[in-house]
């Protein structure tokens, strides 16, 4: 009965989400329940496994593969995020107008990297 109860739990939960997330808002969920599932000794490489049979149903004309180490990552970037915003809207905003006036052609360095 508990299995059963954790099951539509978690269907309510995946229809709501669809419903009310947007992919931001998806990504942190999935990120939290990798991370999950990790610290209670979900083996990352079954993570990949699931991950990757929800890609093939969920885009089969070009599912993403995914692997252990991508799990890892994404759990590590998760606990990254735990205090505070590992990468913040302004240095976004900043890294990617720079990005845009290089590719322009604008802020020209020598080596086409920006200065330390």
């Amino acid at each position: 009965m508990i299995k059963q109860v954790g099951r539509a739990k978690g269907a309510l939960q995946d229809t709501w989400s669809k419903l009310a997330h947007d992919p931001a808002d998806r990504a942190g969920l999935s990120a939290a329940r990798i991370a999950s599932s990790l610290e209670k000794g979900v083996h990352e490489e079954v993570l990949a496994l699931q991950l990757n049979k929800n890609q093939e149903a969920n885009n089969p004309t070009n599912p993403m593969k995914f692997t252990g180490q991508d799990v890892v990552a994404v759990a590590k970037f998760f606990a990254a995020n735990r205090s505070r915003v590992a990468y913040t809207g302004a240095q976004a905003a900043e890294l990617d107008y720079v990005q845009t006036t290089l590719d322009k052609g604008g802020l020209a360095f020598e080596d086409g990297h920006l200065p330390a």
